[in-house]
């Protein structure tokens, strides 16, 4: 195990979450109150689930892929992953970004906000590392890494879309 990659990704990850969690309660969006005040029913950061299993399950699994095993992160495949990440999710928020109907911690006063453009970022880089956990001799991970790469995407996954009372 590599530590200082786990630690170092955890640090960021987290840090990538913690800075979500700022900008949402400075911009009055962080909790279901603070929304209450906007004049709406819901929308809040901590209201959304896919930010608890990003925080608590995908930050911390994808930590522990890149201290476990080795990628081919700068190989031609790793980069078109990555490129590809990025196209599809920064794509998607400018598609939805032009049918926002009810207002979000990441869609509100007629824009997105820096908090959806660091949402995207994290998304990008997590999805980067696990689709290249799929990909034939990118990485070294093992079918039991595979196995559980695939419940943590699929709880991820299903998350997206719950909100929390």
């Amino acid at each position: 195990m590599n530590w200082s990659a786990f630690v170092w990704v955890i640090f960021i990850g987290e840090l990538l979450v913690f800075s979500r969690v700022s900008i949402s309660f400075i911009d009055g969006w962080l909790s279901s109150a603070q929304v209450l005040k906007l004049g709406y029913v819901s929308g809040s950061f901590l209201q959304r689930g896919e930010e608890w299993v990003m925080a608590l399950l995908v930050t911390p699994w994808v930590a522990y892929l890149m201290g476990e095993y080795q990628f081919a992160y700068l190989s031609g495949i790793g980069i078109l992953i990555v490129a590809f990440a990025f196209w599809i999710l920064f794509s998607s928020f400018v598609y939805s970004r032009s049918r926002v109907e009810q207002p979000s911690v990441y869609y509100h006063n007629g824009q997105a906000t820096l908090a959806c453009d660091i949402h995207t970022i994290h998304l990008a880089l997590a999805t980067w590392i696990i689709v290249m956990a799929y990909i034939p001799g990118i990485s070294t991970i093992t079918s039991m890494g595979i196995v559980i790469t695939s419940i943590v995407t699929v709880i991820w996954g299903v998350s997206w879309g719950v909100v929390l009372k």
